[in-house]
């Protein structure tokens, strides 16, 4: 039987994903790093 490539994908494991990206103020300050910055001058 051949493998689907989409299933052995390298990648995050969930609670190494969720500790990163877990939070709605994570996830936006990973999406836009410079907004981050921007909020430390404030």
């Amino acid at each position: 039987m051949a493998r689907n490539a989409l299933q052995f994908q390298s990648g995050l494991l969930l609670p190494a994903f969720l500790e990163r990206y877990g939070t709605e103020a994570q996830g936006f300050d990973a999406l836009f790093p410079h907004a981050l910055a921007e909020r430390l001058w404030l």
